[in-house]
């Protein structure tokens, strides 16, 4: 990383206007292909101090890039979502059933992955059993025991536990989330899905039941929420 802003230092002349200007830009579209946050506050810092400007506009310049991919990202994820039939998934065969769902199941296991912190968040909100495909599942499950347990949750301990296979899912997973912020406000978005899934099948459900099932469904509410 060091070598390459150097190399982009010293193609232009920054003790001009015109040559700072060209570096900023070129230095932030690099810095937002960083995919530690911790490395890309480093080397904010450092563009900053060198063209000596406020650090909290580089940050702005940053941010406002990798949004503006992730927004792209959404998009080319949806189009794929609206277009033709898809070949079957062999790991996670119930994935082109809920595409939405299992695109929100995956980006949870990335964020658990990538800041384990952010386990007790996503506990708050939902559980394994709010996850629609089964072998995602399985990943949350394992992870969140893991985590629990003040476990690594290095993948290549997790990997233990699945075939190559799985393992190079796994691997997918984290590599179609690296250029994505790893912010509250897409783990919210993620989770609202899995949420509004799992209200929408027990609406379903409830019309279904009898009214003893019902007083017992209410009951069970009642008693969670005590």
């Amino acid at each position: 990383i060091d070598y390459e802003l150097n190399k982009l230092r010293m193609s232009v002349d920054i003790t001009t206007p015109e040559g700072k200007s060209d570096y900023l830009k070129k230095a932030v579209e690099f810095i937002a292909n960083i995919s530690n946050s911790i490395d890309r506050a480093v080397y904010i810092s450092t563009i900053a101090q060198q063209c000596d400007i406020n650090r909290a506009n580089v940050d702005s310049a940053v941010d406002q890039i990798i949004r503006l991919r992730y927004k792209e990202k959404q998009k080319v994820q949806r189009q794929n979502i609206i277009s033709g039939p898809r070949k079957r998934d062999k790991i996670n065969p119930q994935s082109n059933s809920y595409p939405l769902e299992v695109r929100a199941e995956r980006g949870i296991i990335a964020f658990l992955l990538h800041s384990p912190d952010y386990l007790n968040r996503i506990n708050e909100k939902i559980d394994s059993d709010d996850f629609v495909t089964e072998f995602n599942r399985r990943i949350f499950i394992d992870l969140t025991a893991m985590i629990s347990c003040g476990l690594s949750n290095d993948i290549t301990v997790l990997a233990e536990r699945y075939t190559a296979e799985e393992t190079s899912e796994i691997y997918k997973i984290i590599h179609e989330n690296n250029d994505l912020p790893y912010s509250t406000e897409r783990l919210n978005d993620y989770i609202a899905v899995l949420v509004a899934h799992r209200d929408k099948m027990n609406e379903k459900s409830v019309t279904a039941m009898s009214e003893d099932e019902l007083r017992k469904f209410a009951d069970s509410i009642k008693n969670k929420k005590s």
